[in-house]
């Protein structure tokens, strides 16, 4: 009776080597991306069920506004720009392209966040629950440009280990903070750092994996490309796609804005300094 034999690729660990030889099929880059999501998803899942068991209701309702409050705008500033570099057969524009327009724009994202955690007139701790939180999409999105770069030479192992590592260090890093007595500033601290720790331990180091599996691939560089007329060019192409993620995530969000702002009002309203 024949064996059924298995993939290369399937069999390879985060750090394997597969051989410039042996191609990545379709079917294992989809069952690579399908659980490296659905670990991924249940993960960040189970650090709400911790929050949940572990702090206080307002300490879960920092956390998640803090989530609320970041996602449109580094969903905006992302500009799906992982898809776009993916869909780029005819290699428009290089690697270091996509990277340094998605630095600029991360950094400016950084900025919006940090005014609205400033200006939105809650507690010290949720404007910083929600800095931290927007510093730690930040370290997502670069590196989703590695995800990208991987997609686009079909090496989904690569994006779903990531993934999965991410996912799993942040719960575990989360459970351990608040085990230990912390509170919900320091569990966002934790899951930024290991997303940090994620983007400088495996993610960037992605590219030298890549350069050892396909000797002859045409990408020649990996660093910034700080060429601006190309970076325009870049965000004007993908500015469309960054809009109509905000609108849908907007969507979802404005209960929670209003919520926002009716408790901001009602405190003031409860404060010594009011009028009334």
């Amino acid at each position: 009776m024949p064996t059924a034999s298995v993939s290369p690729e399937l069999e390879a660990g985060p750090d394997a080597e597969v051989r410039p030889d042996v191609g990545v099929s379709l079917r294992s880059n989809i069952q690579w991306a399908l659980v490296g999501n659905v670990v991924y998803a249940a993960c960040q899942w189970g650090i709400l069920i911790v929050l949940a068991k572990m702090v206080t209701p307002e300490s879960v309702g920092q956390f998640a506004l803090g989530l609320a409050i970041t996602a449109p705008v580094m969903l905006f500033a992302n500009l799906q720009l992982g898809a776009v570099q993916a869909t780029d057969a005819r290699r428009d524009f290089r690697f270091g392209h996509y990277l340094a327009l998605r630095i600029v724009t991360n950094a400016l994202a950084l900025i919006v966040v940090a005014g609205i955690a400033l200006c939105m007139g809650a507690n010290r701790v949720t404007a910083v629950v929600v800095l931290v939180i927007g510093v730690a999409k930040a370290f997502e999105m670069i590196s989703d440009a590695y995800h990208g770069l991987m997609q686009l030479h079909s090496r989904m192992e690569r994006v779903a280990w990531s993934l999965i590592i991410k996912g799993v260090l942040s719960l575990i890093g989360v459970t351990a903070w608040l085990w230990g007595g912390g509170g919900v500033m320091g569990a966002a601290g934790a899951m930024a750092v290991m997303w940090g720790l994620v983007l400088v331990g495996y993610d960037i180091p992605s590219t030298a994996w890549l350069r050892r599996v396909e000797a002859g691939s045409a990408e020649t560089s990996f660093v910034p490309c700080w060429q601006w007329r190309e970076m325009v060019r870049l965000f004007w192409g993908a500015l469309p796609i960054g809009i109509r993620v905000i609108l849908f995530t907007l969507s979802f969000n404005i209960p929670r804005y209003l919520s926002m702002s009716i408790s901001a009002k009602n405190r003031w309203a409860s404060s010594p300094l009011s009028p009334t």
